[in-house]
């Protein structure tokens, strides 16, 4: 990954060169932002800068051995850690799942811990950083270096630690010779204050609509037109916008228009058999569901203080924006908002996906019928 390749950026990007050019890197920094805000390809580039043996304009090279190998995540002295699950006859280390891991990456460069739960197919189970991997790290980066001038431990999303943390405290406080770690984390509430405080803290905000646009444009190939609804739907989180450019997100719009009609009028008795099809969706799909409805509904309110017809969206999707946002008002609006972000937490905390779908649209029926009193 070279820096080039993450768009915007570019006082970081330059913070991080000055760091390297006057040799005061910091022996812990830690990519602090939302989901999908390029954190952890920024760890990527910045290794690779580090390592490159030919920087060129700013960047790496992408082409020396060092840049290969960080690139196709097998350097011998890059090292990863991430949350991972329980397998029976594993110990629960990040190496035994290397594999998938270097898959995820190579179709998405800016995964969310969704992605990486369905690459392992444990959307309903445990993910943690347990003790066996914080000793591996430990011995790990006790040893030297076997080909370049720094050892590099990335942590993906370091939230997952929990107590285990403390296990880590005196390598990051106190590292090996020329040890560096990178933290790419999105909640700093989740994280021991004790490593957070031995962190030099790198702060990420999400990514701008144009950055979006440009990004799907230039590594994506995609049209302005199909570019811009991308943009518009991500809301700066590059994960959610490599969903939507694969059509996942574009394949749940109708189902969403379709669940808002039934709920507010279902005279063929339809809404059952749509229930029961959402409910088949699976967790994360779900999540994705009611992502895309509160994405669509925040447009409405948008679209209504305007007054005009949303521009860059799917026809579709422009054309109930519109028509919705013209009939529901404030406060309806702010109603639905409120109604989905609950049922996303539901969906979280398993549960029973039938029962709570038919009882938020019965709920939606209510607050729509009220538009018309």
């Amino acid at each position: 990954m070279q820096f080039k390749q993450i768009p915007g950026r570019l006082k970081i990007k330059q913070e991080l060169k000055n760091m390297a050019s006057e040799g005061r890197v910091s022996h812990a920094l830690m990519f602090l932002g939302p989901e999908g805000n390029g954190g952890l390809a920024m760890a990527f580039a910045f290794a690779q800068y580090l390592l490159c043996t030919d920087r060129q304009d700013g960047d790496s090279c992408g082409v020396c051995r060092h840049c290969r190998r960080v690139e196709q995540h097998i350097h011998p002295d890059v090292h990863y850690t991430f949350p991972v699950i329980s397998r029976s006859g594993y110990e629960g280390m990040s190496s035994e799942f290397y594999k998938e891991w270097r898959e995820l990456l190579a179709q998405k460069p800016y995964p969310s811990i969704h992605d990486w739960m369905d690459v392992l197919g444990a959307e309903n189970k445990q993910f943690n950083i347990n003790k066996n991997e914080c000793q591996r790290i430990v011995q790990q980066l006790s040893l030297k270096s076997v080909e370049a001038p720094y050892k590099i431990q990335i942590i993906w999303l370091p939230e997952y630690l929990g107590k285990e943390g403390n296990r880590l405290l005196k390598i990051i406080e106190e590292p090996p010779a020329d040890t560096l770690f990178f933290l790419v984390a999105q909640n700093t509430e989740q994280i021991l204050n004790t490593i957070i405080s031995r962190c030099q803290i790198m702060h990420l905000s999400s990514f701008t609509d144009e950055e979006v646009k440009e990004f799907a444009q230039n590594q994506w190939g995609m049209d302005e037109n199909k570019a811009q609804t991308v943009a518009l739907l991500a809301e700066g989180n590059l994960s959610t916008a490599y969903h939507i450019a694969q059509a996942q997100s574009d394949e749940l719009t109708p189902i969403f228009i379709r669940w808002m009609r039934l709920a507010f009028q279902d005279k063929e008795g339809q809404l059952v058999g749509l229930v029961e099809e959402m409910a088949k969706l699976g967790r994360e799909r779900q999540k994705q569901l009611m992502n895309l409805g509160l994405r669509l509904l925040r447009m409405m309110l948008l679209s209504r203080m305007a007054g005009s017809k949303p521009e860059g969206l799917e026809e579709s999707q422009a054309v109930f924006i519109q028509k919705m946002a013209a009939f529901i008002g404030f406060d309806g609006l702010s109603e639905l908002v409120a109604l989905l972000d609950e049922c996303y937490y539901a969906i979280e905390r398993n549960a029973n996906p039938k029962i709570l779908f038919m009882d938020v649209s019965f709920k939606i029926n209510r607050i729509l019928r009220k538009q018309l009193s």
